[in-house]
């Protein structure tokens, strides 16, 4: 989705039930909403009176629209991006659009979030509206031909480390992982003449932190066609970082059933694990610091090739 970053500092008000929409509401972005016990608005921050009971100091992030009414799991699927970065917020929806306000100090890392998890944010107050750089490239660490290879490497392992093909299934986790485990699974039934399936995993339901998120999110795509009872199951990722990835795609896999056997495969090992997990299959390990991420790019998804290491930027200006 191509998302907006509005530039107004936002106030988020609470008045009195019976209370009349408030003299001091002007223009630009603006959102009342009465209920039997107050009167919400959200507004610019300048004009509120200063005895007036708000919280000060947010930002708009505007799902660029009109969305059809038809559409699931839009909301959904932003929280969960911007709870896994520890960034709360506060949703407001109109008849075209969904907003999500983020508190000012925390916009880069909303910014920075949304757009890991594929989105695009944009300054919505730029006439050429170019996507806004958060990050800057420090290094290549794999090209094409260094990717096939990695997995090339690794589909050998496998068949090394694996007793019986007849049990062994790849399940690639949304987004990267998918590709990940079709191309392993197309190199293995090359080798050895017979057909691997791939499973996709959504694992939105899932995620550990989602008592912060008002709407339930939506499991779409997930696309499991055999049984994994009794399965030599590989689980495929592009990237392992905490670890909570993994482990919410561990309780969503058994939610199918339950393998003989679960291992995990990632092409990149960048550290920082929060949790005891661990990659029996490894394609590169990669030190990193907080600052830095890796961005894996394929063809299927990104219309390139490649690894990048990149490093976060300073504070988002408006």
């Amino acid at each position: 989705m191509r998302i907006l970053m509005l530039g107004e500092r936002l106030a988020i008000c609470r008045l009195p039930a019976g209370a009349a929409a408030p003299e001091w509401l002007r223009g630009g972005f603006h959102s009342v909403t009465r209920t039997a016990g107050e009167l919400s608005v959200v507004c610019e921050e300048g004009p509120v009176p200063p005895d007036v009971p708000c919280e000060r100091g947010w930002r708009a992030l505007q799902v660029e629209g009109p969305l059809d009414f038809a559409l699931v799991g839009v909301l959904a699927s932003l929280a969960v991006s911007l709870a896994e970065a520890g960034v709360s917020i506060f949703a407001v929806s109109t008849f075209d659009t969904d907003y999500v306000l983020v508190k000012e100090e925390r916009l880069a890392a909303a910014a920075d979030a949304l757009q890991r998890a594929g989105h695009e944010v944009i300054h919505a107050n730029l006439t050429d509206r170019r996507p806004m750089s958060l990050t800057r490239e420090k290094a290549q660490l794999m090209s094409a031909s260094e990717i096939d290879r990695t997995l090339v490497r690794l589909a050998h392992e496998i068949l090394e480390k694996t007793k019986d093909l007849d049990l062994l299934a790849f399940i690639g986790i949304r987004r990267r992982g998918v590709p990940l485990a079709q191309r392993l699974a197309a190199k293995i039934s090359s080798l050895e003449n017979r057909t691997i399936p791939v499973g996709i995993l959504d694992i939105n339901l899932y995620r550990d932190d989602l008592s912060t998120v008002d709407v339930k999110p939506v499991v779409s795509a997930t696309e499991i066609s055999f049984s994994v009872q009794g399965k030599d199951i590989i689980l495929v990722d592009d990237v392992l970082y905490t670890g909570r990835t993994i482990r919410a795609a561990l309780d969503a896999l058994f939610d199918h059933g339950r393998p003989s056997r679960v291992q995990l495969l990632v092409l990149i090992d960048r550290g920082h694990r929060e949790l005891p997990i661990e990659a029996r299959f490894v394609g590169r390990k990669v030190q990193t610091t907080d600052s830095e991420i890796i961005e894996v790019k394929f063809q299927e998804i990104d219309a390139m090739e490649k690894v990048l290491l990149v490093e976060k930027t300073a504070a988002v200006e408006a």
